[in-house]
């Protein structure tokens, strides 16, 4: 668990899971980046998020059959379809939805 929680990679991954679940061209990288960083204090907040955060994070490695971030949006997609029902996949939908659209940025 520790080789993943709340790391560098994990920042960048979770970077790239909501540029592939939120895409939008336009969009500089700021919002995604702050976004993620929102993810991971609100994990360094909760023992149950902390370890659901990174058995997702794990998931989606095993999932991409390697690391996410090397996925094109279409097949990074379709990993995400397949936990998108998952509470780690819920945490991250609602906390991006609250916090990228309300960026200055967007």
């Amino acid at each position: 668990m520790n080789a993943t929680e709340l790391t560098d990679e994990a920042r960048s991954v979770l970077i790239r899971v909501i540029r592939v679940a939120f895409p939008h061209p336009s969009f500089p990288d700021g919002p995604y980046e702050r976004t993620a960083d929102t993810i991971l204090r609100e994990a360094e907040n909760s023992t149950w998020f902390r370890v659901a955060l990174t058995q997702g994070l794990l998931t989606l490695s095993n999932l991409a059959g390697g690391d996410f971030r090397d996925l094109n949006d279409e097949d990074g997609t379709k990993v995400l379809r397949r936990i998108e029902t998952t509470e780690f996949f819920g945490f991250i939908r609602r906390t991006t939805v609250l916090n990228l659209y309300d960026n200055e940025d967007v």
